[in-house]
């Protein structure tokens, strides 16, 4: 019996409004489809906007794109490889027909023969295509990983592939960068650069701040090289709403600075 797929797994998540753009990230990722790359990694902890870089990114590469968004239920490999497959056909309805019944039989399979058959029918593409892989950090399965593994070794060249993850995945990632076929973004190319900052927390946020009340990394944080609360996620309240941004994770600015900047502006307005 042929399981049926949550098709929501398959969508590319939609953006939020008024974002901060990002144009020398989207630089990054446009030059990691130039020939030869295979692979593309955007790997930092939670709060740095990978899978919104992505997500932005896709909408403009030039080339047809699948999106899977991965869960725990996928460290299964007949699961993730019928999965993966699906994705491929949101952006190519041809790849791989015949393979999603053969994943999905009772029994094992053949896994390098299986994705023999994948590689055969990519390298057959008259076109180019993307796959993203998001929440790649959930992958605990070194069955998985092996496939993965495969399909990078033999990754025709119509195919680029991209992993968002919290942590690197365990892949070949030194052979990779050894033969340049890897373009990685990480913590400190995603973090916000002064004028970004600027841009989200007086666009974005509300704040309306002078570029002198900008906080720059570190601020409020004396004693620290870095915020020990860099990772947390900060509520302030604006009006009748409740936004969650990310101010602690990308500028490593304490909470107190943040909210006490909005209540200053409360106090101004209110005299």
């Amino acid at each position: 019996m042929v399981e049926a797929l949550l098709r929501t797994k398959l969508l590319v998540p939609p953006l939020r409004p008024n974002l901060v753009p990002r144009p020398d990230l989207i630089a990054r990722l446009n030059q990691g489809l130039q020939p030869g790359h295979k692979l593309t990694l955007v790997s930092a902890s939670a709060g740095f906007g990978k899978t919104t870089l992505v997500s932005k990114w896709v909408q403009q590469c030039g080339r047809p794109v699948g999106w899977l968004t991965l869960d725990k239920g996928d460290n299964d490999l007949a699961r993730f490889l019928t999965y993966f497959v699906a994705a491929l056909r949101t952006a190519e309805s041809n790849v791989g027909r015949g393979l999603l019944p053969t994943f999905q039989a009772p029994g094992n399979f053949n896994m390098e023969a299986a994705l023999t058959v994948l590689l055969n029918a990519l390298a057959d593409l008259p076109g180019d295509l993307v796959l993203v892989l998001d929440d790649y950090h959930l992958i605990e399965s070194r069955p998985v990983d092996e496939a993965i593994g495969f399909l990078i070794d033999h990754l025709p060249p119509q195919l680029h592939l991209v992993i968002v993850s919290r942590i690197d995945p365990s892949l070949p990632l030194s052979r990779l960068r050894a033969s340049e076929q890897i373009t990685e973004l990480r913590v400190e190319d995603l973090r916000f650069s002064f004028d970004e900052a600027a841009v989200f927390l007086n666009q974005v946020v509300g704040f309306e701040l002078s570029a002198a009340e900008v906080p720059r990394r570190g601020d409020a944080c004396p004693g620290h090289g870095v915020c020990p609360l860099r990772h947390q996620w900060y509520y302030i309240g604006i009006g009748s709403l409740r936004r969650m941004f990310i101010v602690g994770v990308q500028l490593q600015v304490d909470v107190p600075y943040c909210s006490g900047k909005l209540s200053e502006r409360r106090q101004e307005g209110a005299t």
